[in-house]
């Protein structure tokens, strides 16, 4: 993961994190966000398109104490394939 999120800062070095909700339910924390960015390095293998990117994530975390103890994530990386025209040709809309 640290590499991926290396890879991100680099490609979109403009990068923002916009936390639209936070979801706390017991021992668990749920987290909705937005990740923004010009993309004027190479991310994911793409080129520079110098294109404005936008995508959603979500986070969820058990708790133990104020650590978390397990974190899943989930990350739109369709729409930023979409975004920059990098789909493959068998997912593109007709």
């Amino acid at each position: 993961m640290v590499q991926l999120f290396d890879n991100l800062a680099q490609a979109l070095p403009d990068l923002r994190v916009t936390i639209l909700d936070v979801l706390v339910h017991d021992d668990r924390v749920g987290v909705r966000a937005e990740i923004g960015g010009t993309q004027t390095g190479t991310l994911l293998g793409i080129a520079a398109s110098s294109k404005h990117i936008r995508f959603a994530i979500h986070s969820f975390h058990q708790m133990r104490g104020n650590l978390i103890a397990k974190t899943w994530h989930l990350e739109d990386w369709l729409s930023v394939f979409r975004q920059l025209g990098a789909l493959p040709q068998s997912l593109e809309r007709p």
